[in-house]
């Protein structure tokens, strides 16, 4: 356990750019008066944010532009975030605080699929390439629609096509065996802001199954 009285002597000065970027999160997961909802959102924006600072000491780039390589998603039914490296799709699952994996039904609908399991990615590629999208405003929505509740027609046709194409990657990268899976943990406690670490890796093997790998 940490016994620093700042976040920052806990890092060491690789990571000053995450730590920069997280701390207004930060102070809502850790405020008193931050509702359950708050903290909710705030644990999962420290997830994104550490699976892209992690990303970025792996590949030697920068944090902002391990944020401009990642295609970004929110909601149930899509990966947190996935990237293009060469032949290979990444796809990256981000967890906040000591948030744990969910599961959702897999494409029977008969029976559930924990979401750190190969059965789980494929649901969640057949999900996205089979995309019906009609959520709120996606991310990069035209500015004069921001903050309504439904996007234009426009915004709505953009997302579903982006979400239709990442699945297709998707399945294609389970197929050939190209595809990386990668969770990261954002931890932090009341007095730490811990280092981003991997929960775990894995591609796929010649049968479809987990074979483990380090990242």
């Amino acid at each position: 356990m940490c016994k620093k009285k700042s976040a920052a002597s806990c890092l060491s000065s690789q990571w000053s750019d995450y730590e920069t970027s997280v701390t207004p999160f930060l102070k809502i997961a850790r405020s008193k008066k931050s509702t359950q909802n708050e903290k909710r959102q705030a644990s999962e924006q420290i997830g994104s944010l550490a699976a892209k600072a992690y990303n970025a000491k792996r590949h030697k780039i920068t944090l902002a532009q391990s944020d401009q390589q990642h295609e970004e998603f929110h909601g149930s039914g899509v990966p947190d975030m996935t990237m293009q490296v060469g032949k290979n799709l990444e796809v990256k699952e981000a967890k906040g605080g000591k948030s744990g994996y969910g599961e959702c039904m897999d494409i029977s609908g008969k029976k559930k699929v924990k979401q750190c399991t190969p059965k789980y990615m494929k649901v969640i590629a057949h999900k996205m390439a089979h995309s019906k999208y009609n959520g709120n405003h996606p991310k990069g929505g035209c500015t004069h629609n921001a903050g309504k509740k439904k996007p234009c027609l426009a915004c709505r046709k953009r997302e579903r096509t982006r979400q239709q194409g990442v699945g297709k990657k998707m399945q294609k990268g389970i197929s050939k065996r190209t595809i990386l899976k990668v969770a990261i943990r954002g931890h932090y406690t009341k007095l730490c802001l811990r280092e981003p670490k991997v929960i775990e890796a894995y591609n796929l093997d010649n049968t479809g199954n987990k074979q483990m790998v380090t990242v």
